[in-house]
């Protein structure tokens, strides 16, 4: 994992905001756990709610790699979920690690190698 291990705390709060737009409630990371043998980063979030007197707390983890859609399971997503998980990590990775994310993105998904002189960017 090339990308994944770079990240700290602060993006992945930013991660997880990023998958969840809008979402309402507090949140902070409370484990990154990777196995040696493993090619994976399992992240867990502490996520509170303020509900009514009192506060709602869940405890989330994700399975990230660097180029595969983040998995929960801890929970059963629907596709406007899972959508919005894909838009926001991906979302936040080419925008954090830029043009080398994109030409080894690219590269994983159809073992095509190109030079970064050869893209032609577009404005979002």
């Amino acid at each position: 994992m090339k990308y994944v291990n770079q990240l700290g705390v602060d993006d992945w709060i930013k991660i997880h905001e990023s998958m969840f737009p809008g979402a309402d409630f507090n949140k902070e990371v409370v484990e990154i756990h990777k196995n040696s043998d493993s090619d994976h980063l399992e992240v867990s979030f502490l996520e509170a709610w303020d509900e009514g007197e009192g506060r709602l707390y869940l405890k989330s983890s994700y399975i990230f790699t660097d180029f595969n859609i983040p998995e929960c399971p801890d929970s059963t997503l629907g596709k406007k979920e899972q959508d919005a998980m894909k838009k926001g990590f991906f979302s936040f990775m080419f925008d954090h690690f830029s043009l080398p994310y994109l030409q080894d993105f690219v590269f994983s998904k159809t073992d095509v190698a190109f030079e970064l002189e050869d893209m032609v960017m577009i404005q979002r």
